[in-house]
């Protein structure tokens, strides 16, 4: 199931939007990212950060709510994805692949040329999303996340 796409709005994430995120991280992860580290994200000139918004127009108003987001950085022409993340409530709606055509889109005007990125090993939802996106398993780096668990290395040639 999923919701139609014109209900959403993809934008570019900004200081503002830090309390919804850091509530969405929590809300979604044993470990999540700190405060601060969110704040380095958002500030980091290198970053590649979108979020995702649903907008909760109403008769009396119009509003958009953030209900999840992409981070990553760029270093020369590769892009480094560090965290997809949508709010729990949200999730088998196909945001985060929302959020990935998006960012495929992006590659072209941001002449990138390769997306990289780690994935839990358990994460069997997260594995088949970039499975879809046709990302190529590189390797698995052991014991990579703070309790132990291992990563899987991937990445996408986008050209």
């Amino acid at each position: 199931m999923h919701i139609d796409k014109k209900f959403y709005q993809i934008t570019e994430v900004n200081i503002d939007d830090l309390s919804a995120i850091f509530q969405i991280e929590t809300a979604s992860y044993a470990f999540p990212w700190s405060m601060q580290s969110i704040v380095n994200q958002i500030n980091n000139k290198n970053a590649y950060n979108r979020a995702i918004n649903i907008n909760t127009t109403s008769l009396s108003s119009c509003a958009l709510r953030l209900v999840g987001y992409i981070f990553g950085y760029i270093v020369l022409s590769d892009l480094y994805i560090t965290n997809i993340c949508i709010h729990p409530d949200f999730l088998k709606k196909k945001l985060a692949s929302f959020l990935l055509e998006n960012l495929l889109h992006d590659t072209r005007h941001l002449n990138i040329k390769s997306i990289f990125l780690e994935v839990r090993k358990s994460n069997i939802p997260a594995k088949a999303l970039y499975n879809k996106f046709h990302f190529i398993e590189d390797g698995e780096r052991k014991n990579f996340y703070s309790d132990g668990e291992s990563a899987i290395m991937l990445h996408l040639d986008v050209y």
